[in-house]
C-alpha cells in the first residue's frame, strides 16, 4: 500500500511514501487526503464490524451438531435411532423411540453408541440412566475419571434404580466389542 502526504506535510502538493509518514496531522488538512482517509476509514470501520460479528457469533457457531445415529444406517437387523435431544457439559439427554422394546443385540448396540457419543465429546466413561417406561429419552453422564462419582456426575438426574451399574464404563472396554479404535 502506498501511503499519500506532502512535500512540506502541509502543502497541497502529493507524493507517495511507502510507509505512513511521522505525522498525520498535516495530511489530514489537505482536503484529498482527508477524502481518502474518510474513505478509508468507512472501509476499515466495515472490516471491523464484520470482524467483531464474526468473533461474537464464534460460540454459537462453533457448536457441534447434537449427535445422532441410526443402527440401521449401520447394517443392523433392527431398527434403533439414538438422537441427542439436550447437551450440557458432563451430560447428553438423547432419545431412543423404542428403548422399551430394544432387543438384547439392540442393548450391545446402544451401549456401542454411549461409547461412541463419549469418545465424539472427548470423554473416556460413561455411564447412563435408562427412562421410566411412560418415556423413551435416556440420561448419559460422561467423565474422564473412572473413579468419578456416578451420583454427583448426574446431579438430579440420577436415579439407582435405573442407572446402568454403579461406576462408571470405561470406553476402552467396550471399543473391542463395538469395533471401534481411539
Amino acid at each position: 500500500m502506498l501511503w499519500s502526504c506532502t512535500t512540506s506535510m502541509c502543502s497541497n502538493t502529493a507524493l507517495e511514501w511507502d510507509a505512513p509518514p511521522a505525522s498525520f496531522a498535516c495530511c489530514l488538512r489537505a482536503p484529498h487526503l482527508r477524502r481518502y482517509v474518510s474513505k478509508n476509514m468507512k472501509i476499515l470501520s466495515a472490516r471491523c464490524l464484520v470482524a467483531c460479528a464474526m468473533l461474537l457469533a464464534q460460540p454459537v457457531l462453533g457448536q457441534p451438531s447434537l449427535y445422532t445415529v441410526s443402527s440401521k444406517a449401520q447394517g443392523a437387523p433392527f431398527d434403533l435411532v439414538v438422537t441427542e435431544t439436550k447437551r450440557e457439559p458432563n451430560k447428553s439427554f438423547i432419545s431412543v423411540p423404542g428403548f422399551h422394546n430394544r432387543t438384547a443385540p439392540g442393548a450391545r448396540w446402544l451401549m456401542c453408541a454411549y461409547t461412541d457419543l463419549a469418545i465424539k465429546r472427548g470423554f473416556s466413561n460413561w455411564v447412563v440412566v435408562y427412562p421410566p417406561e411412560n418415556s423413551e429419552v435416556l440420561v448419559v453422564g460422561f467423565s474422564n475419571s473412572p473413579n468419578a462419582s456416578v451420583k454427583e456426575l448426574l446431579g438430579k438426574d440420577f436415579n439407582k434404580e435405573r442407572a446402568l451399574g454403579e461406576s462408571v464404563m470405561p470406553v476402552e472396554k467396550f471399543l473391542p466389542m463395538c469395533g471401534m479404535r481411539r
